[in-house]
């Protein structure tokens, strides 16, 4: 959590230090009321208590609808698809009979996240400048802090064997039941593995920056659970934590 904290407030300066930078190519142009941009792109999240595994990316395929409340600052509300993939590492078969091996999970949430988005600078008008309904032919730059709102549609798990590459799945949506891999996972350290039922509903804190190239839109955002969403085999309530990236085009 603190190095994306760091990393947020590194890009912070750094886009408020370019947009000023970019003052004397952006002119002062007519405002609009509102802005459309469908958006597509990978995330890639974790959930706590499975640090040690590396991240994988999944789909993001949305828009957004924004409006200016001020000449540096908007409001912008996004309707996405996210499909999130997870791992971590264990043990699959018998007590007698066990084979290293990676539990797996993919996760497809719709999330609406509320942002409000600024420069922080008064003397640019943040990139989502127009006239005549053209985009200003220049760079812009923008920070953007909001809240994330979440709902899980569909999640099924699936073993990989790594000596013998068996690949297994398993039925059922982890919304609605425990996921316990047939009863026959286990934990590195001998313990059964599974994990209580995720819960269909998430909120979270997002963060992060947009540039503006001419009418392509690439973002950046950082998202935290503010919810944990299922108990692990300890009994630990875990939460999701990550990034996403999307390129989007100005309609």
């Amino acid at each position: 959590m603190k190095k994306l904290i760091s990393i947020l407030l590194l890009m912070i300066s750094v886009s408020c230090f370019g947009q000023d930078s970019l003052n004397h190519n952006i002119q002062k142009r007519k405002l609009p009321i509102l802005r459309f941009i469908p958006r597509v792109g990978w995330n890639s999240y974790k959930f706590s208590g499975w640090e040690d595994q590396p991240s994988h990316p999944g789909l993001v395929v949305g828009g957004s609808l924004g409006t200016l409340l001020r000449p540096n600052f908007m409001v912008e509300v996004s309707l996405f698809y996210h499909r999130v993939a997870a791992r971590t590492n264990g043990y699959y078969g018998t007590e007698n009979d066990l084979k290293k091996s990676t539990f797996c999970y993919h996760l497809d949430y719709i999330r609406m996240p509320i942002m409000f988005c600024s420069t922080g600078s008064s003397k640019v008008n943040n990139g989502f400048v127009f006239e005549d309904n053209e985009l200003n032919k220049g760079l812009g730059l923008s920070y953007k802090l909001g809240i994330y709102l979440g709902y899980g549609l569909n999640g099924n798990t699936k073993v990989n064997i790594e000596d013998n590459g068996f690949e297994k799945k398993f039925s059922g949506n982890v919304f609605n039941h425990d996921s316990y891999f047939g009863n026959a996972a286990f934990t590195e350290d001998g313990k059964k593995f599974y994990a209580n039922k995720f819960d269909r509903f998430d909120v979270g804190l997002s963060a992060g920056i947009e540039l503006w190239i001419l009418k392509v839109v690439l973002e950046m955002c950082f998202d935290y659970s503010l919810k944990r969403t299922y108990s692990d085999v300890t009994g630990e309530k875990c939460r999701a934590y990550g990034a996403y990236m999307t390129v989007g085009i100005y309609l």
